[in-house]
């Protein structure tokens, strides 16, 4: 984690700013990022190759009392100006000037690592600017992950770190409201298989899924019981007045206020005098009364 990368050129929200140093030595070792965003950090196995700005990797960020992980989410790279005294100095010795390059990595905080290497979500403490910043060993992210390894539930494999195995509570997981975003074709509904497939194997796991597309039952055909909604029959009965409304009419239409005016009227009629109702003997007024 005392490999330096860089340091914190802005704040904003939930993004830290991360201005990459150039590499370069001194009497104290190596410091900053060659132009291949390749670095190697010492190990007890030797030096480890770790890229650095790899959108999904990870750096470190010094805080006053803890470090901060971060995810990179975005690198950038711009021109950069001299000053009228170095254009000037260049002009009078005939030395050519090349265009400096900045490279800046965009980060997104992801928790906090604790003074005794313990890792917590979230943070209640932001980095300033300047404040150092380290690349973020195997090591690191592997004792990251073995926090939340109770229960030995793994999604799969950190697609940069392929040894990593990515681990998650289960018990938090399905204990609340989840989503799993992408765009189209990202694999969502893979991950969902895959996800409810590793469950389904755990010891007295039952699984409901809402199947509205038909896309997972060649997944699950072996080990599940797949009920067509061909096979289903919801009367009328069972459903309120809006719920009744959400299948008859479509509300972006511009006549579906009328629509719903004159639904209301019908299904009032119905209750009022349907046939059963006269067969019961059961009048009129006492209806109302009771609707």
């Amino acid at each position: 984690m005392n490999y330096q990368i860089g340091k914190v050129c802005g704040v904003s929200g939930d993004e830290i700013l991360v201005n990459v140093i150039d590499y370069k030595t001194d009497e104290t070792g190596e410091l900053g990022v060659p132009e291949n965003m390749t670095v190697h950090l010492s190990s007890d196995s030797g030096p480890v190759p770790v890229v650095i700005g790899q959108p999904g990797t990870f750096v470190v960020v010094a805080l006053p009392a803890a470090s901060l992980l971060c995810m990179v989410v975005g690198i950038t790279m711009k021109e950069g100006r001299y000053t009228a005294g170095e254009s000037k100095d260049a002009a009078l010795t005939g030395a050519l000037l090349l265009d400096p390059t900045s490279r800046a990595l965009v980060t997104v905080p992801v928790g906090t690592i604790g003074s005794v290497g313990t890792f917590e979500r979230g943070t209640d403490v932001l980095p300033t600017v300047n404040a150092p910043v380290f690349a973020a060993s195997p090591q690191l992210v592997s004792s990251v992950f073995a926090s939340y390894a109770e229960g030995d539930f793994t999604l799969g494999t950190l697609s940069l770190q392929p040894d990593q195995l990515a681990k998650i509570n289960l018990d938090s997981f399905l204990s609340r409201h989840a989503a799993i975003l992408g765009q189209t074709g990202g694999g969502k509904s893979w991950t969902v298989a895959s996800l409810l497939q590793k469950i389904s194997n755990l010891k007295q796991a039952t699984v409901v899924l809402f199947d509205l597309h038909g896309e997972y039952s060649e997944a699950f055909a072996k080990d599940a019981d797949i009920i067509s909604a061909a096979d289903l029959e919801l009367p009328y009965w069972l459903m309120n007045s809006e719920e009744l409304l959400g299948l008859m009419v479509d509300r972006s239409e511009s006549a579906a206020p009328n629509q719903i005016a004159k639904f209301k009227e019908v299904l009032q009629s119905a209750k009022e005098t349907p046939d059963e109702n006269k067969k019961l003997g059961i009048c009129q007024t006492a209806l109302k009364i009771f609707h």
